[in-house]
This record gives C-alpha cells, sequence and structure tokens, in this order.
C-alpha cells in the first residue's frame, strides 16, 4: 500500500510540475465558400498531401483520409493508389495550386471528381517558438474551379506555457501538424452540409 502511495505521489508531482504548452491558432478561408455541401457531390476525390511533416504516432495524410472518408462515404483515395481510366497505377504530380491546363490534363487521364490539396506552406522551428501554416484546398476536377480554400496557421511560445506549480519541470509540447489539420477540418466540418 505504501508503494503504491510513493508511486502516486511521484506521478502527481510530476504532473503537477509540469508547464502544458498551447498552439494560438488562426484560420482564413480564402475563398467564398467556407464548406462543402456533400450532398450535392459525387464520385471519387483524390487525396494529394504534399510536405507534411509527421512526428511519431501522428500521422497527418490518415487525420485527413479517415475524416473525408467519413465526409464522403468512403469515396477518398489517397495519390499513392491513383490510377487513370485504363486501371493503371498513374504518377504524375500534382502541385499545390493546380492551372487550368492540369486540372483538365486530370480530368482527361482519371476518373476522380475532386482534388484535395493539403500542403505545408511555412514550418519555422526555432529554440524558442514554432509557427507553421497549412492549406487545405478543393478543386472541383469536371470544372477546373478551386471549390475551397482555408489557411490555417499555429503558432507555438516554447517557453511560456501554463506552469502548474514550482520545482521540477517538465515541459510537454504539443505536436503542431496533426493539430493545425483536425482544426482546419473542423472549420470545413461546421460549414458542410453531409448526407
Amino acid at each position: 500500500m505504501l508503494k503504491k502511495t510513493l508511486i502516486l505521489t511521484f506521478i502527481s508531482t510530476i504532473f503537477i510540475a509540469c508547464s502544458f504548452k498551447t498552439i494560438d491558432y488562426s484560420h482564413e478561408f480564402i475563398t467564398f465558400e467556407k464548406g462543402i455541401d456533400f450532398t450535392n457531390t459525387s464520385g471519387y476525390w483524390l487525396l494529394n498531401t504534399m510536405k507534411l511533416p509527421e512526428h511519431r504516432n501522428s500521422n497527418s495524410e490518415e487525420i485527413v483520409y479517415e475524416t473525408f472518408s467519413r465526409w464522403t462515404n468512403n469515396k477518398v483515395i489517397k495519390k499513392i493508389k491513383m490510377i487513370d481510366k485504363k486501371g493503371k497505377k498513374n504518377f504524375f504530380e500534382i502541385p499545390n495550386k493546380p492551372n487550368y491546363k492540369e486540372l483538365e490534363f486530370v480530368n482527361k487521364t482519371t476518373n476522380y471528381k475532386y482534388i484535395i490539396n493539403i500542403y505545408l506552406t511555412k514550418d519555422v522551428d526555432k529554440t524558442i517558438s514554432r509557427e507553421s501554416e497549412i492549406f487545405i484546398d478543393i478543386y472541383n476536377i469536371t470544372n477546373k474551379n478551386l471549390m475551397l480554400s482555408e489557411r490555417v496557421t499555429g503558432f507555438l511560445d516554447k517557453v511560456n506555457g501554463n506552469n502548474i506549480g514550482d520545482g521540477l519541470k517538465v515541459d510537454i509540447i504539443p505536436e503542431m501538424m496533426p493539430k493545425l489539420i483536425k482544426k482546419g477540418l473542423k472549420n470545413i466540418e461546421r460549414n458542410s452540409k453531409f448526407h
């Protein structure tokens, strides 16, 4: 019993002495549309993630894939599994901001109806802070236009956290990328319509 009490006291002391860091978020919709009417969409969605850093057990692409699979009734294909109209694997690159001709090429050579482009535009990781910025862009391939674009930024002050207690200090630094993606997707979900 004494051993259990000592272990619980030790764990409580460490927990109380932690400095929990929080991420300050901001987001902006670049397009007029802030959500998607999924009740008015049909066909498959191509997921194209670029330059997203992965950390420990969090897989940024999986977060997006699982969310869009839920939203579209499992009609999302990762770019690594992209095939052309003949069923052959296709490996051409899709840029951050595809133009009309590039969207027309995807439309002619594949059966996908939408592209989900998620990419990192800024990731400055310093000793005292970290600042990251991602874009979530959704294109209608058939109409060759940008349906929705959202910029999500996060700032993490690694020095000044919410300190609880004195003495031993353990900094708890959250992973930036999964939180940014979840925040951005939540904003889209809030403005969307589903079946």
